[in-house]
């Protein structure tokens, strides 16, 4: 049968608390910032050069990795060639208006393609694994006649 609302109640109370992305330490420092909030109503290209524009005053910009995919809409990736370039233009830019919206800047959590060829540590990355398909290559081949 079903639990009472109290025993519910009791079993949530034993359960760890979830973390939110708020709780636990500071994000560590990364030369790459990831920008969110961003405008799509401007053609990519010219949302790199008015990212560049922006962002270039903190220091030497690498790359700007922007697309205009319905996932990746409205974000940008900025990588910078120190991470005390990337400190100084999240602390000046966060929640700065950009086109007509408030940007949200974090650090990203992995290493951007450029720094790694610049340290050396890039690798190509592996095409996903090509699998063999079952099925029948004629429409009416017939597959158990071997």
């Amino acid at each position: 049968m079903g639990k009472t609302k109290r025993e519910s109640a009791l079993v949530e109370s034993k359960r760890p608390a979830k973390k939110s992305k708020t709780d636990g330490d500071e994000p560590t420092p990364s030369p790459t910032l990831y920008v969110k909030n961003l405008t799509d109503k401007c053609t990519k290209s010219d949302l790199k050069r008015y990212l560049y524009m922006r962002f270039s005053s903190y220091g030497h910009i690498l790359d700007i990795v922007a697309m205009k995919n319905e996932r990746m809409r409205g974000q940008a990736h900025v990588v910078f060639n120190d991470i005390d370039a990337s400190i100084s233009a999240l602390n000046g830019l966060q929640k700065s208006e950009f086109m007509g919206k408030e940007m949200v800047i974090e650090y990203a959590r992995s290493k951007s393609h450029a720094i790694a060829k610049l340290d050396g540590s890039f690798t190509i990355p592996e095409p996903p694994a090509f699998e063999e398909s079952v099925l029948p290559l004629a429409p009416f081949e017939d597959v158990t006649a071997e």
